[in-house]
């Protein structure tokens, strides 16, 4: 927090000269979206630069006015600290109401930051998604958490505390794709609430229905599960693989060691540690079951952010990640032949 309120504090505005780069191609996914970048994103990244500098003068300006506050607060704090055997029960009104302020002005100081970003989200990210096809975004979602419980991938959580955003709907080759970020927490106090998941979760429908259930999850070992909370799935035979390095990172469980082979193909497996890796994920675990395949993709942190507020934003590495991370989602949709190729 502290850095944050420094690098407002001491932010210089760019000069006259800054000037937007052009966006360069680097993958075969991307060939084209130089021209989408330039004719569909570039006049909102000029705009929302003027509202970046903006929020940040309003921050700075606010942070200035506070400071003298803040040191006051500090200061009675640190005097009810001294004297907290003769405060007695006045100790802890002084000490959290100042503590309270404190926060309060904090978020005070920030708020026009958040707006800002807030603001970018819904007029930025549908002009990416533009160029991968026809896919909707919603900024604001409320995922049915419950239903994805019975796919044995995510540890348990409390779907009335767990929170989703950044809901991303459409369709590849005739296969149904949605996905979203979710912080999945556990707990139903305040107190006693823990995040158990960060990440993105992905839903790939198709036009086949499995007759089983096969659960691929990040080899934790049997301690790890316990520690989780995590049980076994019911009814399931571990499930052996001539591959190596993917026995090592993954355990697999299905109820039909035949179609569980006949899905987990080395190809497969090669797409599923890239959307790993196109993610920037700690882990990624999985599940096929019924007409669909669901990805838990862990992050260590928000999925689609802007950068610093005190760097120029352009999105060019936002659109990067965000083509690579969709890219690789395609991929497996082609790897597993999920129309009408597919025979389960």
């Amino acid at each position: 927090m502290l850095k944050k309120l420094f690098s407002v504090l001491f932010y210089k505005p760019p000069t006259e000269g800054s000037k937007f780069k052009s966006y360069v191609e680097s993958e075969p996914y991307e060939e084209g979206f130089a021209e989408h970048y330039r004719t569909r994103l570039l006049p909102r990244v000029k705009y929302y630069e003027k509202k970046r500098i903006k929020a940040l003068s309003v921050a700075r300006s606010r942070c200035l006015k506070s400071i003298p506050i803040i040191i006051v607060l500090l200061g009675i704090i640190v005097l009810a600290i001294l004297n907290s055997d003769s405060l007695g029960r006045g100790f802890s009104w002084v000490f959290y109401i100042s503590f309270g302020m404190i926060g309060f002005i904090i978020v005070f100081i920030f708020s026009s930051i958040d707006k800002y970003k807030t603001s970018i989200k819904g007029r930025i990210f549908p002009r990416i998604l533009e160029f991968t096809g026809d896919f909707e975004y919603k900024q604001n979602y409320s995922a049915p958490f419950a239903q994805y419980k019975k796919y044995d991938i995510l540890p348990p959580f409390d779907p009335p505390a767990s929170f989703s955003e950044d809901y991303v709907k459409g369709t590849y080759n005739n296969v149904n794709i949605e996905f979203f970020e979710a912080r999945l927490m556990r707990g139903a106090h305040f107190k006693g609430k823990k995040a158990v998941f960060n990440g993105v979760i992905a839903k790939i429908s198709v036009n086949k229905k499995f007759s089983s259930k096969t659960v691929i999850r990040a080899d934790k070992g049997s301690f790890g599960d316990w520690v989780s909370g995590r049980k076994l799935p019911e009814n399931q035979e571990v499930v052996r693989l001539e591959d190596p390095k993917f026995d090592k990172l993954f355990n697999v469980y299905s109820n039909d060691q035949i179609e569980a082979r006949y899905l987990l193909t080395t190809t497969f497996m090669e797409r599923l540690i890239e959307v790993e890796k196109a993610f920037g994920s700690q882990k990624i675990e999985c599940s096929f079951y019924k007409q669909s395949l669901v990805m838990a993709i862990h992050l260590k942190k928000d999925w689609f952010e802007p950068g610093p507020i005190t760097e120029i934003e352009d999105f060019q590495d936002d659109s990067k990640n965000l083509l690579a991370d969709i890219n690789s989602i395609f991929n497996i949709c082609d790897t597993l032949q999920m129309d009408s190729e597919i025979r389960l």
